[in-house]
């Protein structure tokens, strides 16, 4: 085996232990449960456009979180929906544990 047909078969090695883990196993599961539940896309869609206004807010400083109705009513949405808290959770334990593959490759390459 030459050695680029080497270091590819690590790399599937490696992708098959990342797909074996807990983690993902966690993650991909819930993502395709996800993918399932249109109410529970739609929820998650109105969080990630909640938080990009809220992050905007926050830059300029005009922020009370605590008597937004939209978080309010988001916060509410996520306890009768738990499936979308659970993904964001598992979704960024998994990125998580990616960017911590990637950096350790970035040290081990970048010396």
């Amino acid at each position: 085996m030459s050695d680029i047909e080497d270091i590819k078969q690590k790399a599937y090695e490696l992708a098959n232990s990342i797909a074996e883990h807990p983690v993902a196993t966690r993650y991909f599961s819930l993502l395709q449960q996800m993918n399932e539940d249109e109410e529970a896309l739609q929820l998650l869609s109105r969080l990630v456009e909640h938080g990009k206004k809220l992050n905007q807010k926050m830059e300029s400083g005009e922020i009370n979180i605590e008597n937004d109705p939209v978080s309010v009513e988001l916060r509410e949405a996520l306890i009768e929906k738990p499936l979308v808290k659970e993904f964001v959770t598992a979704q960024n334990e998994y990125l998580g544990l990616i960017k911590e593959i990637m950096e350790i490759l970035h040290h081990r390459l970048n010396p």
